[in-house]
């Protein structure tokens, strides 16, 4: 059983897209879970993000967190947008994808049925950026009843929208072409793999099972 979480398969297909032997190297680092150190941007966006969870979850209002400020009025923004919705919920589900035992998983930002949604900081936005993302495919596929999936992006000046709506044929088309040159890829390097958890090997058992056994991509297309 391959466990695959979206950011996993999202740097793997840009390495396909554009290979090089350092993106290959950042790939397989990240594989193997070796930390580094974050960048200011980097951080900047786990504050921001930590931020607006805190007030969803009832603290008090307020434009610090871990000493970066933000602009008061794009916190307030986002804040209305995701008002009602439930705050990092783990899915998982299990799938037969051309033949591979695969268990998605991850954290869903936010999620209201059937809405999803994922948030996004970047310094610089331009319309469609997060088109090939992985996240609104797997995350759906693990939850039933989703039908919009929306990365909510700021670049902390201002508050975008870029929705999507949801088609299982279509994720599933996405995830039987991405998934089988990833498991190839992750096999044939096999012995740079130290950490063992993408084969299923000592992983911990999961928070959530949807299901009791894995979905083929048959039973997928027959809804």
């Amino acid at each position: 059983m391959y466990n695959i979480y979206p950011t996993l398969l999202d740097s793997f297909n840009y390495f396909y897209n554009f290979p090089s032997i350092e993106k290959e190297a950042e790939l397989l680092d990240k594989i193997n879970r070796v930390k580094h150190e974050m960048t200011n941007q980097a951080q900047l966006g786990v504050a921001f993000e930590n931020l607006i969870n805190s007030i969803l979850r009832g603290s008090n209002f307020t434009n610090t967190y871990d000493g970066f400020t933000f602009n008061e009025s794009v916190i307030k923004e986002v804040v209305l947008n995701l008002e009602g919705y439930e705050v990092q919920k783990y899915v998982s589900q299990n799938f037969n994808i051309n033949g591979y035992d695969v268990k998605l998983f991850g954290f869903v930002d936010y999620i209201k049925q059937p809405s999803l949604v994922d948030l996004k900081t970047t310094s610089k936005y331009k319309i469609g950026k997060y088109k090939f993302y992985s996240q609104r495919h797997i995350y759906s596929m693990c939850l039933e009843g989703i039908t919009k999936f929306t990365f909510l992006v700021t670049d902390f000046e201002g508050v975008m929208k870029e929705p999507y709506f949801i088609s299982k044929r279509q994720s599933m088309k996405y995830l039987n072409e991405s998934i089988p040159k990833f498991i190839e890829f992750i096999e044939s390097n096999r012995e740079k793999i130290t950490d063992t958890k993408i084969f299923g090997i000592d992983s911990a058992p999961s928070k959530l099972t949807l299901h009791d056994g894995p979905i083929t991509i048959h039973e997928i297309l027959k809804h």
